[in-house]
């Protein structure tokens, strides 16, 4: 049982939440590029959520549930910090904060109700609050994303988590479907010159 607890909270541990936003550049977020017609603006976000659950400087504490630490009904209150990288000594550009719960009897599912509160660069002072279920064993999961503050205000999407064993794949699936998004640019301009 403590080796199969390791591994769940492992897979929280370093989870990679590509967001979907409104914004612009730097290194850990896009630049911002037009998707329709109706000149919505997309910024990805990409930053590791480091999830501590014991040993002194535990980022995630039980606050409610059973004994056994990983059943239906345990719920912890979090502070995790968020990183640029995937080391936990990466550069702090925020931090994570709300609570999540065992919500699922069959599987390892999550309810995560969680305010993501970024302390660098253009977003110091936004936020993100992020709300649904996470099936962690999913390598790939989506979660919305309800509001958010200060340059975040006008926020309402998407969330996209990745376990890191999946990072390489997924980093990969990005820069193609950017490539395509410049090709079907370029095309369109091409287009719109021969008119």
């Amino acid at each position: 049982m403590a080796s199969a607890l390791t591994y769940f909270f492992n897979l929280i541990l370093l989870s990679t939440f590509s967001i979907i936003i409104n914004g612009e550049n730097s290194g850990w977020y896009s630049a911002t590029k037009v998707m329709d017609k109706m000149e919505e603006k997309v910024t990805n976000l990409h930053f590791y959520f480091h999830d501590t659950v014991s040993g002194d400087h535990a980022s995630a504490i039980v606050i409610a549930g059973p004994k056994d630490t990983a059943s239906f009904g345990t719920t912890r209150i979090v502070d995790d910090p968020l990183t640029e990288g995937p080391e936990s000594t990466s550069k702090l550009i925020g931090k994570a904060q709300g609570v999540y719960s065992m919500a699922a009897q069959q599987d390892v599912s999550l309810l995560m109700v969680i305010t993501c509160a970024f302390m660098e660069d253009k977003y110091n002072g936004s936020t993100l609050s992020v709300l649904g279920r996470n099936p962690v064993l999913q390598t790939v999961r989506e979660m919305p994303i309800v509001g958010g503050t200060e340059r975040r205000r006008d926020l309402k999407k998407k969330s996209r988590e990745t376990t890191p064993r999946e990072e390489e794949e997924e980093e990969e699936r990005s820069r193609e479907e950017e490539e395509r998004s410049r090709e079907e640019e370029e095309e369109e301009e091409k287009a719109r010159e021969e008119e």
